[in-house]
């Protein structure tokens, strides 16, 4: 096998090890919803199908499951309302929005598998473990994301950890300043970049952009133009 072809199935075990794992807690999730811990501040809405969910928080990991119910629910597990931790819960034109004030915190979110999401974390990991048929839109300034399957168009940015994904079923963005950057199939297009890290793709359907100034770049094919750069790598 060619380092490209070894690379490439590297990648793919590592994401069929990342299904497995989250598995069970998908399945959990179809079935009878998303189980939040209802150990610290909460706050739960409803949400019309196909609705965007933006949430904004401050410091702390982040577990998203998705669910059949028409609400979306947000727990900080650390929270205490006693000393000023509170969520607030508000519709929007678009669909609902969390906010969370405190300090850190340790969150669960529950949305509509329908629904979009936008979600920014000050610092913390950020991990999708149901799929999510409509956009999603993560940023975390410190930490790592992964992800299920996106139906519609992803945009995952990191101002310092790893991103790994799954299928996205439209256009990909994605960039981090410090980690590698692992997807599967992507549907249409797709723009990575990477400070200092490793590239790899199963597919591109459309046009292809990445580039990253120390590491190595991987992808199995491409269905349109690609233009890919390494100041330092293969």
């Amino acid at each position: 096998m060619t380092s490209r072809s070894i690379a490439l199935a590297a990648i793919v075990a590592c994401l069929l090890a990342f299904v497995a794992r989250a598995q069970e807690g998908g399945a959990r999730a179809q079935e009878g919803g998303a189980r939040a811990q209802e150990g610290g501040a909460s706050a739960e809405i409803d949400v019309a199908t196909g609705g965007t969910i933006v949430v904004t928080l401050t410091v702390g990991d982040v577990k998203i499951e998705t669910w059949r119910k028409a609400k979306a629910r947000l727990v900080n597990r650390d929270g205490d309302e006693r000393h000023g931790s509170r969520i607030v819960a508000r519709e929007t034109a678009d669909g609902v929005s969390f906010e969370y004030v405190g300090r850190q915190g340790d969150f669960r979110l529950a949305i509509p598998e329908s629904s979009s999401l936008e979600l920014t974390v000050s610092a913390g990991d950020i991990r999708l473990e149901s799929d999510i048929a409509g956009d999603l839109r993560l940023t975390t300034h410190g930490g790592d994301i992964r992800a299920r399957e996106v139906g519609g168009d992803a945009t995952l940015t990191t101002h310092g950890g790893d991103v790994v994904g799954e299928d996205v079923g439209g256009y990909l963005r994605a960039s981090s300043s410090g980690g590698d950057l692992f997807f599967g199939d992507v549907g249409d297009g797709a723009e990575i970049s990477a400070a200092a890290g490793d590239i790899v793709v199963k597919s591109v359907g459309g046009a292809f952009s990445a580039k990253t100034a120390g590491g190595d770049l991987v992808v199995g094919s491409v269905g349109g133009a690609a233009n890919m750069k390494t100041a330092a790598g293969d």
